[in-house]
């Protein structure tokens, strides 16, 4: 497990790179990335771009010789107990090799449950509309799909794909920093979530169904 995480390191930088971008965290970074990506749809050329993209890190990180500052920078919120750890190999250089779980779920712990807890919610939601628990949303849900299938046979692909990732971008822009910055409107702006709106999870299904039997008892 210890080398799994400490293997990860720069993939956790990126995701925290991600995070910090669509967050807003720095608005003219972000505003400025949100215009090269529309502009980079517009003109079709998204995967072109995560192509050429690679390449030029990869080739970056061949030749560019590391920035002394980010090394001590990660070195001293390893050394430091006020700094938070950016990545989890600076967990484990700040605890030692045996006691850096629990640090790690004291960070990371209630941002993790909260990801399952809508992780189980959401497949809950699947088997509730595969099995029509709630027959009139399941019908709801269908006429979308039908919807999607009846745009992806009358359209070229290249315009159906150009609409996913338009909405991938205003998710990522839009969404994400709503989502993240306050929990409590995270569902509203969940574009799967809009699809099997209002289709229940096994607790409110629950809670629905026992108020119907109440009702039937009283009448």
């Amino acid at each position: 497990m210890e080398r799994l995480l400490i293997a990860t390191s720069p993939w956790q930088s990126w995701f925290l790179s991600m995070r910090q971008l669509y967050r807003w965290e720095n608005p003219r970074k972000t505003a400025k990335w949100a215009v090269i990506w529309f502009v980079i749809w517009y003109m079709d050329y998204v995967m072109t771009f995560v192509f050429c993209w690679t390449g030029f890190i990869v080739l970056e990180n061949r030749f560019r010789k590391k920035r002394v500052e980010q090394l001590r920078e990660s070195h001293r919120r390893a050394k430091s107990n006020n700094m938070t750890a950016f990545r989890f190999n600076e967990l484990i250089h700040r605890h030692g090799s045996t006691d850096w779980l629990d640090p790690l779920i004291e960070e990371a712990g209630p941002m993790v449950q909260m990801q399952l807890s809508d992780l189980a919610d959401f497949l809950e939601i699947l088997n509730n509309f595969y099995d029509w628990r709630y027959p009139a949303k399941t019908w709801a849900t269908l006429f979308w799909f039908v919807c999607a299938i009846i745009m992806g046979v009358a359209l070229p692909t290249g315009y159906n794909m150009k609409i996913l990732w338009m909405f991938c971008l205003l998710s990522f822009f839009l969404g994400r920093p709503i989502a993240s910055r306050h929990p409590q409107y995270r569902h509203v702006v969940n574009a799967l979530k809009w699809i099997f709106w209002d289709i229940p999870t096994d607790a409110e299904w629950s809670m629905m169904y026992l108020r119907q039997k109440a009702q039937e008892t009283r009448a």
